[in-house]
């Protein structure tokens, strides 16, 4: 396992209060990009609550707004779904980014911080770990 944490451009995280271990890609989050519009799934389940909500209140607003669709009004209908596009587009090219800021948020630690791609992965979104606030570390 060792040998993979030295060669993969994955960024490997664990929690110290439980144990559980995590992965974060270096590139695109594909799962985020596509799969996000179905009610947030995908973000609620690796803990992007926030990101989550909006795109559950995005579904929830297109499902009110689906009546008018069938009445003809499709300009609140396309301006909702190029707003889920857009939405989906940054969280499929930074969902790997944020994810990375709410594991180092919440107390995580990254296995593999000597790697040479994870820092570079770092340099490339500007990320410094040793400055992002923790919560519940001291």
């Amino acid at each position: 396992m060792n040998a993979e944490k030295e060669i993969t451009d994955k960024i490997f995280f664990k929690n110290p209060r439980t144990g559980e271990t995590q992965t974060v890609g270096s590139n695109l989050n594909i799962i985020f990009g596509v799969f996000s519009v179905m009610c947030g799934i995908p973000l609620f389940i690796r803990r992007l609550n926030s990101w989550g909500y909006v795109m559950l209140a995005l579904q929830s607003v297109y499902m009110l707004l689906y009546p008018q669709f069938r009445e003809g009004d499709y300009c609140s209908i396309f301006f909702l779904l190029f707003v889920e596009i857009i939405i989906s587009l940054y969280l499929g090219i930074k969902g790997n980014r944020l994810l990375t800021i709410y594991y180092f948020e919440n107390g995580w630690i990254m296995e593999n911080p000597h790697n040479e791609m994870v820092r570079n992965t770092f340099k490339k979104w500007k990320l410094e770990p040793e400055v992002i606030p923790r919560k519940g570390v001291k």
